[in-house]
C-alpha cells in the first residue's frame, strides 16, 4: 500500500486554524478609510448644523413678522415707529445700540427687545438672535452673546430722512401704515444684519447710488434671511463677493453711504424690495 505522503504544520496539528497577520500596509489602508469616513460625518453633520440654524434664524423672523402683523392690526394698520436709538420705547420699535465696546451695556440689556413694541405678541427673546450670530458683549465680568442680530427696513415708519440722500423732498416712500405697501410680497420687513454693521435697530437701504448704508447679513454660508410684509421669509445667497467682506470681530464695517460698488446686483436686489418711488 503506497503511503500519503502529508505535510503538518504546527497549528494543523494542534487543530488551530491557520491566521495571518494584519500587515502595515493594511493596517495604514484601514486607518485611511477610518480617517475619511470619519471626515464625511464630520462634513454631513457641520452640514446638518447650518441647515438647522438657518431655519432657525428664518422661524425667528416669521414669528417676528406675525407679531409686527398683530401690531398692526391693533392700530388701525399703523406701523410700530422705526427711529432706532432714541432712548424713548415709546418712539421706536426696539431701542439700543448695538457694537463692540467692552463697557457697552446695550449690548446684553434684554429689557430692550422686552419693552420694544412687538414683544406682547410674542415674548420669546431668541427672536431676536440669529442662532449663527456669535458676537459678543460683556456683562459682570461675563461674556455673553449679544441680544439682538435683527433691524428693521429703515423705510418703514421713520422719520430719520437725514440717513438717506434726498429723502427731504420725498423722492421714495416711507411706508407709515401697511396699506400703503401695495407689493407686500416684493418688500422686506426684518432682516438678520451684519454682526459687524448692526448698530441700531433698523437697517438703512441707500436707493440714490450703488452703496450699502447698512451691510446686510451673512451669516447663513453667503446668505442673509428676510422676512416680507406679506409673511413669508426667505434666505437670499448674496452675488457680488463686494456684499460680503470678511467679518473682523471688534472691528466695523462702514455705514457711511458713500463707498460706491457699481453695477453690484446685490445692490440692486435690496433697492427693488425696499421701496419704491413715491409717484
Amino acid at each position: 500500500m503506497q503511503r500519503q505522503n502529508t505535510r503538518h504544520t504546527p497549528d494543523s496539528l494542534g487543530g488551530r486554524a491557520v491566521r495571518s497577520a494584519f500587515t502595515l500596509i493594511e493596517l495604514l489602508v484601514v486607518i485611511a478609510i477610518i480617517a475619511i469616513l470619519a471626515s464625511l460625518l464630520m462634513l454631513a453633520l457641520s452640514r446638518a448644523k447650518i441647515k438647522a440654524q438657518t431655519l432657525q434664524c428664518l422661524n425667528n423672523l416669521r414669528q417676528l413678522q406675525l407679531s409686527w402683523q398683530l401690531y398692526n392690526q391693533d392700530n388701525i394698520e399703523k406701523i410700530p415707529p422705526n427711529e432706532g436709538q432714541t432712548g424713548n420705547a415709546a418712539t421706536t420699535w426696539i431701542d439700543g445700540w448695538l457694537n463692540y465696546a467692552p463697557a457697552n451695556t446695550d449690548n446684553t440689556n434684554v429689557l430692550f427687545l422686552q419693552r420694544g413694541h412687538l414683544w406682547k405678541y410674542n415674548q420669546s427673546l431668541g427672536l431676536y438672535h440669529c442662532p449663527s450670530d456669535r458676537s459678543t458683549g460683556r456683562l459682570g465680568g461675563q461674556t455673553l452673546l449679544r441680544v439682538r442680530s435683527v433691524s428693521m427696513n429703515g423705510w418703514m415708519s421713520t422719520t430719520a430722512t437725514g440717513e438717506w440722500p434726498d429723502t427731504g423732498d420725498r423722492r421714495w416712500v416711507i411706508f407709515l401704515n401697511a396699506n400703503q405697501i401695495r407689493a407686500p410680497a416684493e418688500t422686506f420687513l426684518l432682516h438678520d444684519e451684519r454682526p459687524d454693521s448692526i448698530d441700531d435697530s433698523y437697517f438703512g437701504v441707500e436707493m440714490e447710488k450703488s452703496a450699502f448704508g447698512n451691510w446686510p447679513g451673512n451669516n447663513h454660508v453667503g446668505a442673509g434671511n428676510f422676512s416680507f410684509v406679506d409673511g413669508h421669509v426667505e434666505s437670499h445667497r448674496w452675488r457680488d463677493p463686494r456684499t460680503i467682506p470678511p467679518v473682523r470681530p471688534g472691528h466695523y464695517v462702514w455705514n457711511d453711504y458713500s463707498t460706491d460698488q457699481p453695477n453690484n446686483p446685490d445692490i440692486q436686489w435690496l433697492q427693488q424690495r425696499t421701496t419704491v418711488p413715491s409717484q
